[in-house]
């Protein structure tokens, strides 16, 4: 009988076999290095989403921060007082502002607004009845990011490129954005600041600059950041008491 008719020797089929293990571990290995890298980039895309969305819902609200739908030359907006402007608090965790929803010309409850990081999640202020309020705890927050899948870690607003302009003395001055809460009128430590004098008429245009960063859920090694700039349209004009 010819020799080639007598098939595999044991020898050579475990070889064989051994061969085809190798070659299967690594296709398999690739396959779930594939799969993971693929899962990982699919978590990455939905920690971007969600972080871009709720800083885009930021922006466009407190771009609106201080508009009064009874606007009048000489007359003093409502919504740009001391228990109704733009305030940020808890070292910048947190800011409160108000605008003209309903065109009505006061500044209703559901018209006290804000946005706040805690319990590692950020929070929208719906109502109220003042922006005057160190601790953010007053009247109805709602959560706005959902815990099972985005940790945010930081959220931080700062007072950055805002200007007061003096317009009765002809002077002006811009925040440097080296502290977190000063309004621009107030902004002692910017350059040219001049102590404004009883029955100066005072313009301040404000930006805010908002820092969110989180991590997704499932996996803490993923992580995102987003910072964004908000110009407020409406500025606060008053007269120095």
């Amino acid at each position: 009988m010819n020799r080639g008719q007598y098939g595999m020797t044991i020898v050579e089929l475990l070889v064989g076999m051994a061969l085809g293990l190798v070659v299967l571990g690594a296709v398999t290995a690739m396959y779930l290095e594939s799969a993971r890298s693929g899962t990982h980039l699919l978590r990455s895309a939905q920690l971007n989403q969600q972080l871009r969305a709720v800083a885009n819902l930021m922006v466009n609200d407190l771009r609106r921060a201080g508009y009064w739908g009874g606007a009048a030359p000489g007359a003093q907006n409502p919504f740009t007082g001391t228990t109704t402007d733009i305030n940020i608090f808890l070292d910048g965790r947190c800011v409160l502002y108000t605008y003209d929803r309903n065109a009505n010309g006061t500044p209703d409850s559901d018209e006290y607004l804000g946005f706040r990081l805690r319990d590692n999640k950020v929070w929208l202020k719906k109502s109220g009845t003042t922006t005057d309020d160190p601790t953010c705890r007053k009247g109805y927050w709602e959560g706005i990011t959902t815990p099972g899948s985005v940790v945010v870690t930081s959220l931080l607003f700062r007072s950055r490129g805002g200007k007061c302009m003096n317009v009765s003395r002809d002077r002006s001055w811009e925040v440097d954005g080296s502290t977190t809460t000063e309004k621009p009128c107030d902004d002692s430590s910017a350059t040219g600041f001049e102590v404004p004098q009883s029955g100066d008429r005072l313009v301040e245009t404000r930006q805010i600059q908002i820092a969110l960063s989180g991590q997704a859920k499932s996996d803490p090694s993923i992580r995102k950041s987003v910072v964004a700039s908000v110009r407020v349209r409406n500025d606060r004009i008053r007269t120095e008491p």
